[in-house]
């Protein structure tokens, strides 16, 4: 009786001290010893109620250690469900199956630095760790008849990496200063008492000045010196570098270096008939208002153009840019009709390119404008079998403009002109 007491006494220590090794994290020896413990406790039951010999006792030993390590084939093998790949900062969630209902669950996961698990409600394991490759284990105990079975199951999880921020963009080496903002890149443009509109477009020049695009009919000639108000209300002396009659298209160039100035983009190409367009010029209809339109023919032979758009008398100059990419296609030139969308024509992107200044070349020389006393603008009638549509005479050179302009009788150059 004695001894039996003793081996149950052996066993509670076993037990005992398998749980401080759980507790100390030792989780493997803590388990060996409460098997022990369990073996023992249950070999004293089977020898108290059926006696045996020492040979038989020794095969009962034996049979108890090989039980508690390994599986019996009848029952079918626990496993680990779920997903084996997860995204940086996922929450991991495994299941485990085919689990007794009457065993102890226990979950390990390696390596353990860095992550955080719940194994609550029973038979899930939950856990956050740093992105690697974690071995996690499954250990399912159960007693059947005073044996201790110990079944076990192993899956592999890889949590991945954070993906690398993609590098800042650098800002165009073509344009140093300057913010593509096409709307802001229009401005109004004064020569004399006459005034238009105008688009800067960028890239900047290799001196440090700006290209300034509009129509020839704003000013007299190449050498003209004026003015363009950008939009925030800053003021740039400009000076007339290109100046094409026949396409009405006229180039400047801003007499100083500047930076932070908004500019657009010229098209490389003109765009094909039916391509979306607008325009927010400075006409006196309704100044800085987006008009929208289309192309509705291609280039004519004098270098132009033809839209269907609304545009009013101070439009003149102002860039007409593509709906979808915002480059500037055209300059306004002319129209058959105010205030209303009807045909009106204006020079083309792919005319405008090969007109534009190199960036190399020297300012062209200054030519005066002409005398206040000549600037006296009206309106007259070109095509004297109808009167409705009208030429603007630019303000000073009204015969140059009848003889130059001959190929624009029936439509409108636009200007603004001061009030009177």
């Amino acid at each position: 009786m004695l001894i039996g007491v003793k081996t149950y006494l052996a066993a509670l220590g076993l037990a005992m001290l398998g749980i401080a090794q759980i507790l100390e994290g030792q989780v493997e020896l803590g388990i060996q010893s409460l098997l022990a413990a369990a073996a023992a406790a249950g070999l004293r039951h089977a020898i108290a109620t059926k006696p045996t010999d020492r040979r038989s006792l020794g095969i009962l030993i034996a049979i108890g250690i090989i039980t508690t390590t390994s599986t019996v084939n009848a029952q079918p093998p626990i496993a680990i469900q779920g997903e084996t790949a997860y995204t940086a900062f996922s929450l991991v969630r495994l299941h485990a199956v085919q689990v007794d209902a009457k065993a102890g669950i226990l979950w390990r996961v390696h390596p353990a630095l860095g992550v955080q698990k719940a194994t609550s409600p029973r038979g899930i394991l939950e856990f956050a760790a740093p992105p690697g490759v974690y071995e996690v284990e499954l250990l399912a105990i159960s007693q059947d008849d005073g044996i201790i079975r110990v079944d076990e199951a192993r899956s592999r999880v890889t949590i991945a990496s954070v993906a690398p921020m993609p590098p800042m963009p650098m800002p165009p080496p073509d344009s140093p200063g300057g913010r593509l903002d096409p709307p802001k890149a229009l401005g109004r443009i004064r020569f004399g008492n006459a005034g238009c509109t105008a688009t800067i477009i960028g890239p900047r020049r290799s001196d440090g000045r700006w290209d300034v695009l509009t129509a020839s009919h704003c000013m007299n000639g190449v050498g003209s010196r004026g003015t363009f108000v950008l939009q925030d209300g800053r003021s740039l002396n400009v000076r007339v570098q290109v100046h094409q009659r026949k396409a009405d298209i006229a180039w400047l160039v801003t007499e100083d270096a500047h930076t932070q100035l908004p500019y657009a983009n010229l098209s490389t190409s003109n765009p094909p008939v039916g391509t979306a367009v607008w325009h927010a010029g400075y006409g006196v209809d309704q100044p800085g208002n987006r008009e929208d339109g289309q192309v509705s023919a291609i280039e004519n032979s004098d270098g132009q153009l033809r839209f269907t758009l609304s545009v009013s008398s101070g439009d003149s100059g102002g860039g007409i840019f593509r709906a979808d990419t915002n480059e500037v296609v055209s300059t306004v030139c002319c129209t058959s009709g105010l205030a209303r969308k009807v045909s009106m024509w204006g020079g083309s992107a792919e005319r405008a390119k090969q007109l534009r200044p190199t960036g190399a070349e020297e300012l062209a020389p200054e030519s005066p404008e002409p005398s206040e006393e000549v600037q006296r603008c009206d309106f007259r009638p070109i095509e004297r079998q109808n009167p409705i549509l009208w030429l603007h005479s630019t303000c000073g050179w009204g015969q140059a403009d009848e003889r130059e302009y001959g190929h624009l009788t029936r439509i409108h150059p636009m200007l603004w002109l001061p009030r009177e």
